[in-house]
């Protein structure tokens, strides 16, 4: 190999990865900046404390870790805006699209926004035990929710006009046996 091959060669394998890195699509992930808890509660229209109940990671195969999960929260503090005891939050599948982590059965306290409520890894989302005394100060003491009242159990049906309907049936029955009999 001669030095001018040599030479080509080495500027190609120089030159090929920088035009590969330079006209590569921008990769998408998650980045938080550290954001302070008062201003996390600033950004938020809701702020509650509740227990994760379920989630609904939806039927089918994944298809991104962006698509959207809806979790259910038995709500029992709210700190800011509104929530229902029974409340829906909506997040990404997966904390690689900024969704926040969340697990059945665990406390959180909830920063969320938007109709239907939204919250992200970003936005303050994290476990109540954790909380830092900065933030729980600033919450304050919020406002207990009540749990909501067990729908009422279905009714039995009154038993009256069935039994009505037996008389009536059964005296039918024996008017008729007591014609027969008369009649043969």
């Amino acid at each position: 190999m001669t030095f001018r091959s040599a030479a080509a060669a080495a500027l190609v394998a120089s030159v090929v990865p920088l035009v590969m890195v330079a006209t590569a699509p921008t990769a998408l992930a998650c980045s938080c900046a550290i954001v302070g808890g008062p201003a996390q509660i600033d950004s938020a229209t809701v702020v509650f404390s509740g227990r994760a109940l379920s989630h609904d990671e939806g039927a089918g195969a994944v298809v991104s870790s962006a698509d959207p999960v809806p979790w259910t929260f038995a709500v029992d503090r709210v700190y800011r805006g509104t929530a229902a005891a029974r409340q829906v939050v909506v997040t990404a599948r997966s904390s690689a699209s900024c969704g926040a982590e969340l697990l059945d059965g665990r406390e959180y306290l909830v920063f969320g926004s938007g109709d239907p409520v939204s919250t992200t890894l970003c936005g303050g989302t994290q476990e109540l035990a954790g909380v830092p005394a900065d933030v729980t100060a600033a919450l304050g003491p919020g406002t207990a929710i009540e749990p909501p009242e067990p729908p009422p159990a279905p009714s039995e049906p009154p038993v009256w006009p069935a039994f009505v309907a037996g008389v009536v049936v059964v005296g039918a029955l024996v008017g008729l046996l007591v014609r027969r009999r008369r009649a043969s």
